[in-house]
C-alpha cells in the first residue's frame, strides 16, 4: 500500500512539473502552420524559395517538433521542386537550462542553440551538418 502512495505523489510531482514546463515555454508562439517566402545562402548566392512551417506542441509543450518544406520552381521545367525538407524538435537541456535545438535534412543532424533576441524574436545557427 505504501509503494502506491508513493507512487501516486511521485506522479502528482511529475504532472506540476510538466504542467510548469508548459507554462513558461517562451517558444509557444511558434506553434502553428506558418507559410511565407525565405531564401538560404548557397554557393550560388541566396536561393529565394517559398516555405512552409508546421510547429506542434509535444509531451505539453515541453517539446515542439518543427516540420520545414521548402519550394520554388524549376526555370527549365516549370516544375514545382523541393529545395528544403528538414524535421526539428526543440526542448530546453535542464543540465544548461539553454532551449536547443536538434534538427534532422537527409540523413544528417546538426545542434543548434536557440537564442533569445527580444519577444517573439528568436535566432540559431548551424555550424556544420554532420
Amino acid at each position: 500500500m505504501s509503494k502506491v502512495i508513493a507512487t501516486i505523489i511521485l506522479a502528482l510531482f511529475s504532472l506540476t512539473s510538466v504542467y510548469a514546463q508548459t507554462e513558461s515555454n517562451p517558444l509557444s508562439f511558434m506553434v502553428g502552420k506558418w507559410k511565407g517566402s525565405g531564401w538560404m545562402m548557397t554557393q550560388n548566392g541566396k536561393q529565394y524559395n517559398d516555405i512552409t512551417e508546421n510547429v506542434v506542441c509535444k509531451l505539453d509543450c515541453a517539446v515542439l517538433s518543427v516540420e520545414g518544406l521548402g519550394t520554388k520552381t524549376d526555370s527549365l521545367t516549370k516544375k514545382l521542386i523541393t529545395v528544403h525538407d528538414a524535421f526539428g524538435v526543440i526542448s530546453k537541456d535542464t543540465k544548461s537550462n539553454k532551449w536547443v535545438m536538434r534538427a534532422y535534412k537527409k540523413g544528417e543532424v546538426i545542434d543548434a542553440e536557440i537564442v533569445f533576441v527580444s519577444e517573439n524574436v528568436i535566432q540559431w545557427e548551424f555550424q556544420q551538418w554532420r
